[in-house]
């Protein structure tokens, strides 16, 4: 296959939509790094490192914030190419996600400079992060569609629908959506915990005015909010007998979302050690892979099935007409 027929072709996009995924979820774990190892101000001005120079002096926390930025440039490289490559596409999913991403690129560099000259001020480095996230999620969706597009393309995609029974399509889109909601505020207020906690990303920084405690106990409520919602959006759609992959996919869900609060509550116990901090930033950008890409799952099969029950209704009036 020459180099333009790879470039047009979707398969190897898909592959390249992994990559895309995990490197932005790299960018958001070194960003942790910067903040743990208090070196959130180890390049003083933006986009130079110091007023005088691009590159960082030879000083521990300049090393590390330079290191992240050099991280970054990376990451953007590889963002330019995914949507140069979705024009070459001309895919509109493609299109749609990639500039999407592009677009939050931008902003988060934006942001970025406003955390350096604001002195880290919490608010700015909350949307700092929930930036990073939001372009997880478009590269789920990316992923997701993709790796749809291709199986109907290649005919790879079976009936997926026949089993099911009398469905609440209304109550059950409903729940999905809960579940999304609730999966962004948990993010929301375990940024709102970073902001409050110890780790302000260099020393003297300012935290937020709020209970460290009251608003760690905010975020543990609505991780038990989501939990019994996964719990019974998947009881409900294994009774109902939805796909098998969309159900595994709602078990993992649940189990990411227990092994991060696990995690949570070891940081909570042990005053929140910097290692423990670490695992748990991955473990967010991990539990928002998985649970979007349950809710696109299970999205696919809820248009389906409400196309399904309209072919039978249009048949039903047919008959009863006749």
């Amino acid at each position: 296959m020459e180099l333009a027929d790879k470039f047009s072709s979707l398969k190897p996009f898909k592959i390249f939509s992994v990559w895309l995924t995990r490197s932005i979820i790299l960018l958001v774990v070194t960003g942790g790094v910067v903040r743990l190892t208090e070196s959130g101000l180890g390049c003083a001005d933006w986009p130079n490192c110091t007023r005088s120079s691009f590159i960082a002096p030879l000083k521990y926390h300049a090393v590390v914030e330079d290191a992240n930025r050099f991280i970054v440039s990376i990451v953007s490289i590889i963002i330019v190419i995914n949507f140069l490559w979705s024009l070459k596409l001309r895919q509109k999913f493609a299109i749609v996600t990639s500039s999407t991403i592009l677009g939050l690129l931008v902003s988060q560099i934006f942001m970025g400079a406003i955390v350096v000259y604001s002195h880290l001020y919490p608010p700015f480095v909350m949307a700092h992060f929930f930036l990073s996230i939001l372009m997880v999620i478009a590269g789920v969706v990316q992923l997701h569609v993709a790796t749809k597009v291709l199986k109907l393309n290649t005919g790879r995609e079976a009936d997926e629908y026949a089993a099911f029974q009398e469905l609440d399509l209304h109550n059950l889109n409903l729940m999905s959506k809960l579940a999304i909601g609730l999966t962004l505020l948990v993010v929301i207020a375990g940024t709102a915990v970073t902001g409050a906690g110890p780790h302000s990303g260099s020393v003297g920084s300012k935290r937020l005015p709020v209970s460290y405690i009251k608003i760690a106990l905010v975020h543990v409520g609505l991780v038990s909010l989501l939990f019994f919602c996964l719990i019974t959006l998947v009881v409900y759609i294994n009774k109902v007998g939805f796909q098998a992959n969309t159900v595994r996919w709602g078990y993992f869900s649940i189990e990411a979302l227990i092994a991060q609060a696990v995690i949570g509550l070891t940081q909570l116990i042990f005053h929140s050690p910097a290692l423990v901090v670490g695992i748990h930033l991955f473990g967010a950008c991990a539990v928002v892979s998985i649970v979007f890409e349950f809710y696109l799952k299970l999205s696919d099969q809820l248009k389906s099935a409400r196309s399904l029950t309209k072919n039978i209704q249009d048949v039903q009036n047919v008959v009863n007409t006749n």
